[in-house]
């Protein structure tokens, strides 16, 4: 599963899992594991998944996201993870609903993350990065159409 995102700057398709992982750090270290509007735009990224497409004010995201590039640089040992992104990686038939988040840290293997990861840009700062950029400029009207692909 992948999460495109398309603006007046470009495009950028990613993993549905760096979001994932993206959105439990923003949960669990900025928002200390309740889901708050500080982060709304960022949120309903997710909810386009099986689902129709979702428009986002490009500006507000902009926001969110200089408050989330925070989180890369945090050491890799503080990557934390939620019960239900940690289900669908593990293949699990029910998924838990929403928080709890925990810190899982180098334990998580995925097949992209280097062994030698450092920080928590090396999971997500590459996402955190492309939605500075697809945002750059942003006005008060500007969009973003969030899709899966």
């Amino acid at each position: 599963m992948s999460i495109s995102l398309l603006g007046p700057r470009g495009a950028y398709e990613f993993p549905w899992i760096r979001y994932a992982l993206l959105r439990d750090n923003i949960l669990h270290h900025l928002e200390q594991g309740a889901f708050t509007s500080s982060f709304s735009e960022t949120y309903k990224i997710g909810t386009v998944l099986g689902g129709a497409p979702v428009f986002l004010s490009a500006s507000r995201l902009r926001e969110e996201s200089n408050q989330a590039q925070a989180l890369c640089l945090l050491p890799i040992g503080k990557l934390a993870i939620s019960a239900r992104t940690l289900a669908v990686l593990r293949f699990e038939s029910t998924l838990p609903e929403g928080p709890p988040t925990r810190i899982i840290g180098a334990e998580l293997k995925l097949p992209w993350l280097a062994s030698n990861a450092q920080h928590l840009a090396d999971v997500f700062g590459d996402l955190v990065s492309a939605l500075l950029h697809l945002t750059e400029g942003a006005t008060a009207e500007s969009v973003i159409e969030v899709v899966e692909t």
